[in-house]
């Protein structure tokens, strides 16, 4: 009997696009497969949409009473991983697998001891890899994704039994490397060759104006020190500049939301660090009132 994977699908009010991952979902190759949606209290027709799926005797559905956030769905999917679970993968409701890529991952695991197997992403519209790697494929190790020499979209199965409570941070809105970098520690990640997932890249995903309101900004924050909180310590002594670009996107996002106190704070690691040019660019955001910057950044990213 082939090892257990299990999937999570979180989702909030995508009814339109939820359909392309489950289908995707649905007509992998592997046969040990279950899928677990967590809907995070969608005020759509999601369930609707998901009424003929919850047939399949490999779905299964966990409901939140009232949106919670993306972090905290994927913390139900985790907290609802069935006991016989070997791999476990987390599926962005708006993307899609290519039919054989459980397999593909599931098949290097046996190559040697990985937390993790990662494969590549590509955006459909443009035919572009989301993601960048010093290697094509091959070995993955902690200081890699710290002096980040592997970063940006992949898709990844995880050994269920090196998660141990790590959970996602909820107070950030999305930013996995809280929970996937720790495990590089414990054992190395494989990366193949091969493509395994159609990213899709919507309005949630890029920099927006909700995004740029105080909570948006403050949801941002939280995904930059969530990071450093896990694995701040290792990143400053291995790759100084990194963790000082890591402290400004903390201390950007810190004042677009409103909390300069922790933006200064956050600034002041960074120079302590390394010091650059855009730490003095930096330093000239805090003056400007927080509305006036955030107008500023709307404009930016228009």
């Amino acid at each position: 009997m082939p090892p257990k994977v299990t999937l999570i699908i979180p989702t909030y009010n995508r009814a339109r696009l939820l359909p392309r991952a489950l289908d995707s979902a649905l007509s992998q190759d592997y046969p040990a497969l279950d899928i677990i949606i967590v809907d995070d209290g969608s005020s759509d027709n999601t369930l609707e949409v998901l009424a003929p799926y919850l047939s399949h005797p490999r779905i299964r559905l966990v409901s939140h009473q009232h949106n919670r956030g993306v972090t905290a769905a994927k913390n139900t999917g985790l907290n609802h991983l069935p006991a016989d679970t070997v791999y476990f993968g987390i599926l962005d409701s708006d993307d899609s697998l290519y039919p054989n890529a459980i397999s593909s991952l599931v098949a290097a695991f046996a190559n040697g001891h990985y937390s993790q197997v990662f494969g590549w992403c590509e955006d459909p519209d443009s035919g572009e890899r989301t993601g960048t790697s010093s290697v094509r494929e091959g070995v993955i190790r902690y200081e890699d994704v710290l002096c980040g020499r592997f970063r940006g979209e992949f898709w990844q199965l995880t050994r269920l039994e090196l998660l141990g409570n790590l959970r996602f941070d909820e107070r950030a809105g999305g930013g996995e490397g809280s929970v996937w970098w720790p495990l590089l520690k414990v054992a190395p990640a494989l990366l193949i060759a091969a493509v395994v997932r159609d990213y899709h890249r919507s309005g949630t995903d890029r920099v927006n104006l909700p995004t740029l309101t105080p909570t948006g900004a403050l949801k941002k924050m939280w995904v930059f020190r969530s990071e450093l909180n896990a694995v701040g310590e290792d990143m400053r002594s291995l790759c100084p500049a990194q963790y000082a670009a890591h402290c400004l996107e903390e201390a950007k996002w810190a004042c677009l939301a409103g909390h300069k106190a922790d933006g200064w704070r956050a600034w002041r690691q960074a120079i302590c660090a390394h010091r650059s040019l855009r730490a003095l660019y930096m330093m000239a955001l805090f003056p400007i009132p927080t509305n006036l910057l955030r107008r500023l950044f709307a404009l930016r990213y228009a």
